[in-house]
């Protein structure tokens, strides 16, 4: 984040997309899954691949319900060439899906391509990078097989030779600005704070796998020798695994240090609603595809040569300040393009309505509508931020004013705390003011937690949880008998009270929803019953600040996010405790062993770049954040006529909405 020529160019969509394009002949059918629907929405847009020459985009996963099937085989009345089926996920995991579209099709083409950047064959020995293209032989004669069993079943015939193809490319990312980045919320890579969740074992192993990969093609794409130091044990098992991955040899004989964290080390600051333009326009970004991702917006406009700069600019404003930039930028289009606006506006603030005028004056003009597109679709954005200002759990000006009254009853230490959020249950328990529910009072009850622990005035205390064994049983008793106060009410008010409690209290198992929703028990019975699940919410949430320490001493609260945390400890070069080496190519395997016996020791801040990869997302405030502390760190590192190593801010997914955070850790 700290270089003006930024990391976009080597990062960008054109060689994926260029990649499929190739792939695309005039009446190609083009069906995508929801992980790679956003990674096209995010970068050019679907359009792109219809001016390649596809007949129509279909998403994957709607192929197996019945109204879905015809629209499949009626796009270009089936007079199309092939079908190239576009997979962010495992194979097996999907695998269904493109058994049916082969077989659907098979009818009126007799060529069917995968392209997958995910794939067992991809992740372990059969890499086609190693092996040659015919790796993926077992999987195409498999799919070939499935698609003719399929097909004899329902007695429909097969062409006799339909030809499957698979092939890999390597995992494209969604760049958030020009130095961020994530993967897609529905592809394989995604891994969400799920430390703590119901998941396998095989699950997070997957997961691990993917994400392995996954930065390993990163280290492709930016074209640098990875080596791997993680904080947090989810980050460690990445670690080993891109320890086994054939590394890459940089062109120009660069390395690079991946910094993976866990974000269950800091679920707090995923869990603020921040005062950041760009946050607050993630979180209202429409879904692609039907999913629930929200993705960056793409802002790529040809004729727009500053299309880009417009984000990056965007990403260290307020709400108030992006407001009035979008505002100044629209009248400078207007003025350029020798249009008029009469209209009257007030000086320091910005309404939808202001925008909504200045917009339409561009519009009437063709030429100037086109050359400036990038600025009236953030305009588009910003006018949705200021009239749908709600999270998926309520206001969000309303929910910012009590994340500072928790913090504020953090600073009188855990028994104000424990207090505020008692109180806050009560409430939502009897349905009175404060509004929030249970679910902000859990988000506030993490936000406090970490407020305390960052504090050095309790930081000194040994115990292991934030909150007493008494304290947190004060809580759970709390939170049960307010759970089932609300779960009575919602029974009476609501008729799908099951989706209901899944989502103000998502850490309760689907079987005891449904237990709850069908029995008639009341009052102490049904408080009894819900007790244990609220110990246990409450005991990990209060145990979770107390895994990490990254020389919390030397700062106080107001410092209080990881990511910041660890990049200033990387930057200055200070020792990380809890930060672990593992070498991911032969040296930097034998020069980690080494440092383990006292002989060498390696610290990230020697590298020209630095990847700071959060293992379960990153939020947009936390862009914000690192942008501006990279803009104050290159003005000092000019002074001293130092360089400063480049910055690289990267996550599994983009937690755009706080509410995703708590909801994830017990999904």
């Amino acid at each position: 984040m700290n270089s003006a020529d930024g990391v976009s160019s080597g990062m960008e969509f054109d060689d994926v997309i260029l990649r499929i394009g190739r792939e695309l002949s005039e009446g190609t059918l083009l069906v995508v899954d929801r992980g790679f629907g956003e990674l096209l929405e995010a970068s050019v847009g679907m359009q792109a691949l219809l001016d390649f020459g596809a007949v129509g985009v279909v998403a994957l996963e709607e192929t197996e319900k019945e109204v879905a099937i015809p629209t499949l085989a009626a796009v270009g009345h089936g007079s199309f060439s092939q079908v190239v089926v576009c997979c962010s996920n495992v194979l097996k995991n999907v695998m269904r899906y493109i058994v049916e579209v082969a077989r659907v099709v098979s009818p009126y083409t007799k060529h069917v391509t995968v392209i997958s950047n995910i794939s067992e064959a991809a992740h372990h020995e059969a890499c086609p990078r190693e092996y040659g293209e015919h790796c993926y032989g077992d999987i195409e004669r498999n799919i070939l097989v499935n698609v003719i069993e399929a097909c004899q079943n329902i007695g429909q015939s097969v062409q006799e030779d339909l030809v499957v193809r698979v092939k890999f490319v390597d995992i494209p990312c969604m760049m958030v600005g020009s130095h961020a980045f994530v993967f897609p919320r529905d592809g394989a890579a995604s891994f969400l704070v799920d430390e703590y969740s119901d998941n396998t074992d095989d699950d997070v192993h997957v997961k691990v796998t993917v994400n392995a990969h996954s930065l390993a093609s990163v280290s492709r794409i930016l074209d640098v020798q990875p080596e791997a130091f993680c904080v947090g044990p989810l980050a460690e098992s990445v670690g080993r695994a891109m320890s086994f991955i054939p590394a890459h040899d940089s062109s120009h004989g660069r390395r690079a240090a991946f910094v993976i964290v866990d974000r269950s080390l800091d679920t707090a600051t995923a869990s603020e609603y921040s005062d950041y333009f760009i946050h607050r326009m993630l979180s209202q970004s429409k879904t692609c595809l039907e999913t629930s991702s929200h993705v960056c917006p793409s802002l790529f406009h040809p004729s727009d040569p500053s299309s880009q700069s417009y984000l990056d600019f965007l990403m260290s404003k307020t709400h108030k300040e992006a407001l009035l930039f979008i505002r100044k930028w629209l009248k400078e289009a207007i003025r350029e393009s020798k249009l008029k606006f009469s209209g009257r506006m007030r000086p320091g603030a910005v309404s939808a309505e202001d925008l909504q005028a200045l917009s339409a004056v561009l519009y009437q003009d063709p030429d100037a509508s086109l050359k400036h597109a990038s600025i009236l679709q953030i305009a588009e954005i910003a006018c949705a931020c200021l009239t749908e200002t709600s999270d998926a759990q309520g206001n969000w000006v309303e929910l910012q004013k009590a994340e500072e009254v928790a913090k504020l009853s953090a600073e009188d230490g855990p028994d104000g705390l424990v207090a505020l959020i008692r109180d806050e249950l009560m409430a939502a328990g009897r349905g009175t003011p404060p509004p929030h529910g249970i679910f902000a009072s859990m988000q506030h009850l993490i936000i406090g937690c970490y407020w305390i622990k960052t504090n050095p005035s309790y930081y000194s205390v040994q115990q292991s949880d934030v909150l007493s064994a008494a304290q947190q049983s004060i809580l759970g008793e709390a939170l049960s008998e307010s759970s089932a106060a609300c779960i009575l009410r919602w029974k009476q008010n609501f008729d799908n009270v099951s989706q209901k409690i899944k989502k103000e209290i998502p850490w309760l198992s689907n079987d005891l929803i449904n237990q709850i929703v069908e029995s008639a028990e009341e009052g102490d019975e049904l408080q009894t019953l819900l007790q244990p699940f609220s110990q246990k919410v409450i005991g990990t949430i209060c145990s979770l600040p107390a895994q990490y320490d990254l020389n919390a001493q030397e700062r106080g609260p107001r410092e209080n996010s990881l990511i910041l945390r660890l990049l200033d400890d990387v930057i200055s070069g200070r020792h990380v405790p809890s930060m672990k080496h593992i070498g991911t190519s032969i040296a930097g395997l034998l020069k980690s062993g080494l440092g383990r016996i006292g002989l060498q020791h390696h610290h990230p801040g020697e590298y020209e770049t630095v990847v700071l990869f959060v293992l379960g997302g990153i939020t947009p405030h936390e862009i914000s954040h690192v942008r501006s502390y990279c803009d104050h760190m290159v003005a000092e590192y000019h002074a001293q006529e130092k360089k400063m190593p480049q910055i690289v801010l990267g996550g599994s997914s983009l937690l755009a909405q706080p509410s995703l955070t708590l909801t994830s850790m017990f999904a």
